[in-house]
């Protein structure tokens, strides 16, 4: 169901094809040539209009009611083409008949990728003129070669974990060839950003059919090898604890180089945050100096003994700390309490993303202590 919901997501180019079809109504009409080639359009609701190939139940899936226009193209007096495309008069999905069989004709929206391609993803057999029952196809060996190239390209670790991680959830050929790139050429960066995104799907797909994925990188195997002021190591630990490989090594390796203000020590943090495994980290906080890292990592772990001036320190700290202070803070605990009252009546400039947060959990004494917001509406006085 995650495929067929992007094949109908909306988008604004025109479709690249991979088969030969008509990618735009304008295309469609230029086909038509009487009596040969005979081309009808018509307006219709995706919701009601049912052909044989469901794209209506598509299209009623993803909440599209707008009219759309339906395409059929019959050569020789035998259907060859039936196709909806957007309001726009861009493709969004087909079937399309090749000799003895049908091919169902999508064009999902791949924004990691970048790009819109529109190839066969089922097959059924012709069954007098319209298509039998569907099987899905192998997937079309050039969009497994576009996904391959874009990471060859990509210029950041974080682009090409977003395409590992499309091609993982979307495409299964091309899931496993961008894991294979992975192993064979993605750096440990790479591998840290896929393995340290937090996506139980995606990462069930991984381990189905890589059941040894961690050991796949000499990264991972080399992670306390390192030198101490290197980012990928911190990176690699992260996917380590992650992946709930040996925890021990890797989760002192991150305290470690947070404490230390190593290169990197935000992302790996970061990373274990996302996998939501911070509590791993538990056992080392103690050995930071106080100040706002121990802050943020006693508040992410839960440590029992966490100091105040450690909390108020994190909360007006960088961005990023308290980013990742404002996703982790429990109020419920007095400690926590204490010191997000301490910032606020100390008057000091407070992070957006703070003053956010204390205005959407609505309580009112904490809400009372904010400074007063200049571009709010006053009440009128009478």
């Amino acid at each position: 169901m995650t495929l067929l919901l992007a094949f109908v997501l909306a988008c604004r180019s025109v479709p690249e094809p991979l088969v030969a079809g008509p990618m735009t109504v304008k295309e469609a009409k230029a086909l038509h040539a009487p009596p040969g080639v005979v081309v009808e359009t018509e307006k219709v609701n995706p919701f009601r209009h049912a052909p044989p190939h469901l794209i209506s139940i598509a299209f009623y899936i993803a909440g599209t009611t707008q009219l759309q226009t339906a395409v059929t193209i019959d050569r020789d007096g035998e259907r060859w083409w039936n196709g909806l495309y957007a309001t726009g008069g861009r493709l969004r999905m087909a079937t399309l008949r090749e000799e003895d069989r049908w091919v169902l004709v999508t064009v999902p929206a791949l924004d990691a990728l970048d790009r819109r391609l529109a190839f066969a993803t089922h097959a059924a057999p012709d069954v007098d003129g319209a298509p039998g029952e569907w099987a899905p196809l192998p997937t079309d060996r050039e969009v497994v070669a576009a996904y391959v190239a874009a990471l060859g390209e990509a210029d950041r670790s974080s682009r090409r974990g977003d395409l590992i991680r499309e091609a993982v959830a979307v495409f299964p050929e091309a899931g496993t060839a961008t894991l294979a790139w992975l192993s064979e050429s993605g750096t440990d960066a790479d591998f840290a950003d896929v393995l340290t995104y937090r996506n139980p799907p995606i990462h069930e797909r991984i381990l189905k059919r890589f059941p040894e994925i961690p050991k796949l990188h000499p990264g991972l195997q080399g992670v306390l090898e390192q030198t101490a002021a290197d980012p990928p190591g911190l990176l690699s630990a992260a996917a380590v604890l992650c992946w709930e490989q040996p925890q021990e090594p890797s989760a002192q390796r991150v305290v470690e180089g947070a404490c230390g203000d190593q290169d990197g020590w935000i992302q790996a943090v970061q990373g274990v945050d996302r996998c939501r495994v911070e509590y791993k980290l538990r056992p080392w906080v103690s050995s930071c100096e106080p100040g706002a890292v121990k802050g943020l990592l006693s508040v992410m772990t839960h440590v029992e003994d966490a100091v105040s001036a450690d909390i108020q320190a994190a909360l007006t700290a960088d961005p990023e700390i308290v980013a990742l202070m404002v996703r982790n803070l429990d109020l419920e605990r007095e400690v926590q309490m204490a010191a997000l009252v301490a910032v606020l009546e100390s008057g000091e400039e407070l992070d957006p993303a703070l003053v956010r947060a204390i205005r959407s959990g609505g309580d009112p004494a904490l809400v009372g202590l904010l400074p007063v917001d200049p571009d709010a509406d006053e009440t009128p006085s009478d």
